[in-house]
């Protein structure tokens, strides 16, 4: 048995150089370019106008305003697709459009609205740097660039950049043939459907997916277990495709007959069992000088194992480059515990979510090899690497996204504003006790306009600090906190962004400023802060206010929970 890695090298190291064709530049959507491709000449060829105006001369326009503008003599007009036949000589303008190509001796163009015509002559109102709005020859490429290599897929943008340099027929990379084969006795095809049949739903699926690789997919079977006849038909099939792919009869029971019947025609094996969950069984084979990819039976388990070995392998021959034929892992914090072997890598659907902290994946409890909807389920694939059985919530895995991640409410946002000394920590103390106690989740975030300390003196986290560390982070069994180094003040969306865990509301204290809900807290005898600036909810002061919100007292606490907890459900 080899790890996964270990086996995608394996697979990859066998994925030959592709072969190019030409097709049409309308049929070239969805392929793989099979050679690279270079600008025949700059884009923009010309320098050209970015806007409807005139091209003049900067210099002529050095002391033009409003108040005394410019009068140049108009010599002519160029649109767009045309060539312009007029010179701009000193004194002199050309109409020009969007597009069109700037005239010989102007080097700017002044925008209409900046202008005013006459029977041919034009006010320019504005002094004009050389070089605007022009957009200059080779802007965007210049000749001979390398703009799109071998392996890109095709996608629109690639179609328009290939029809500005007119190539009308475009090089890519022969889709390879494949043939899905699917065994068992148990099974039965799609049109024979009963509610006491098997039926065979891997084999269209893999025929499918292959096709989204770009394959071209062939598929038969259900074949019987029988040697002799799985023998022949594999060998008739192999003859007319580039890849080979069965399912089912790949693990070592009694009747799991395909192994023995690639042997019996001289296969090579090149591995058989990885160490990876779902699709342990999966195994690859060489049969005359062609791939065989030996798929296991289970659905999810036949799913995943295509998509971690064939998929990467199809698209490595269409000349996709070897580090990009995986799809790219995001770093993820797990949401719950998962249970697991300790020798095998698992590869699990699940739901990946963007919260506050970054990326969240919640993995369902069950996912059983057999399972037939596993591919239905989830955004993301998460990679749990071998080790221990069981993985915590909070560890940071790995995952692939297969959809956009779901975005997660923010927790409503709630500050508390006022000057030093206005009661502000007594009045959320007192509110963060209450709410606790109700079960509601409080992330609490303060502003200190001066410095302050965490980490004490002597202490192994203060030395780091002392030492010019950037970050320093310290847990126990039961806390965590990350003490960063900032080259400026840390703004309230920068603070929100370092919390990693899930909370019902954010209490902030401070950044009065902030253009976010909050509660103002004014006390006699102390500066007192305006209650009628935006976004003030509510005022905590014991004198009267004047003012259109609730207004509690200090010491309210009762009143100001209610209050607070009318906003998180209002907010939610």
């Amino acid at each position: 048995m080899i790890d996964p890695d270990e086996a995608l090298r394996r697979t990859l190291d066998l994925a030959a150089r592709p072969t190019s064709e030409f097709v049409t530049l309308d049929d070239a959507l969805g392929r793989f370019l099979g050679a690279d491709i270079h600008t025949p000449w700059d884009l923009p060829a010309h320098d050209n106008s970015a806007m409807d105006g005139y091209a003049i001369r900067a210099a002529d326009t050095a002391d033009a305003t409003g108040v005394h503008p410019v009068r140049l003599t108009i010599v002519g007009s160029v649109f767009a697709g045309t060539r312009p036949t007029a010179i701009v000589g000193p004194g002199q303008a050309v109409r020009i459009m969007t597009g069109a190509v700037i005239p010989a001796g102007a080097d700017t163009v002044v925008r209409q609205e900046a202008t005013r015509a006459g029977e041919g002559v034009v006010d320019v109102r504005i002094a004009s740097d050389r070089g605007n709005n022009v957009r200059p020859r080779g802007e965007t490429l210049r000749r001979d660039e390398l703009v799109l290599r071998v392996g890109t897929k095709v996608t629109s943008q690639e179609i328009a950049l290939l029809a500005a340099f007119g190539r009308c027929q475009v090089p890519v990379a022969r889709r390879p043939t494949v043939h899905v084969v699917t065994c068992g006795d148990e099974l039965h095809d799609a049109h024979e459907a009963a509610d006491d049949l098997t039926v065979d739903s891997n084999g269209p699926m893999i025929a499918a997916m292959a096709r989204e690789a770009g394959a071209i997919a062939y598929r038969s079977g259900p074949v019987k277990d029988d040697l002799e006849q799985l023998r022949a038909h594999l060998l008739q099939v192999l003859s007319t495709v580039d890849v080979l792919i069965t399912i089912g009869g790949a693990s070592v029971g009694e009747r799991d007959l395909v192994v023995d019947a690639l042997r019996a025609h001289g296969a090579e094996l090149v591995f058989h069992t990885v160490a990876l969950k779902p699709g342990k069984p999966v195994g690859l084979f060489i049969l005359r000088e062609k791939p065989v990819f030996v798929l296991p039976g289970n659905p999810a388990a036949c799913s995943m194992t295509f998509d971690r070995l064939v998929r990467p392998f199809l698209l490595a021959v269409q000349g996709v480059p070897r580090e990009q034929v995986s799809r790219p892992r995001l770093p993820a914090i797990l949401a719950n515990d998962v249970h697991k072997q300790p020798g095998l890598t698992y590869y699990l659907r699940g739901w990946a979510e963007l919260a506050l902290g970054g990326l969240q994946v919640r993995l369902p409890p069950r996912q059983s090899s057999g399972q037939l909807t596993a591919g239905l389920e989830g955004n993301a694939v998460a990679i749990i690497p071998a080790g221990p059985g069981t993985v915590f919530a909070g560890t940071p895995v790995e995952i692939e996204l297969l959809k956009p991640p779901h975005v997660a409410p923010r927790p409503p946002i709630l500050a508390f504003a006022g000057y030093s000394g206005s009661g502000k920590t007594t009045a959320l103390t007192a509110l963060i006790s209450r709410l606790s106690a109700r079960g509601v989740r409080v992330a609490a975030l303060k502003h200190d306009a001066h410095e302050f300390q965490l980490d004490r003196e002597g202490k192994d986290t203060a030395k780091f600090s002392a030492a010019g560390a950037t970050a320093v982070g310290i847990a126990s069994a039961s806390r965590r906190a990350v003490i960063a180094t900032t080259s400026r003040a840390t703004t309230l969306a920068e603070l929100i962004a370092t919390i990693t865990v899930e909370v019902d509301v954010i209490l902030v204290e401070g950044y009065k400023h902030d253009d976010i809900p909050k509660i103002v807290v004014n006390s006699d005898g102390i500066r007192e802060l305006s209650p009628r600036r935006p976004g003030v909810i509510a005022v905590i002061s014991d004198s009267a206010c004047g003012v259109a919100v609730p207004v509690f007292s200090h010491g309210d606490d009762e009143a100001l929970e209610a209050f607070v907890l009318s906003f998180i459900r209002r907010s939610v």
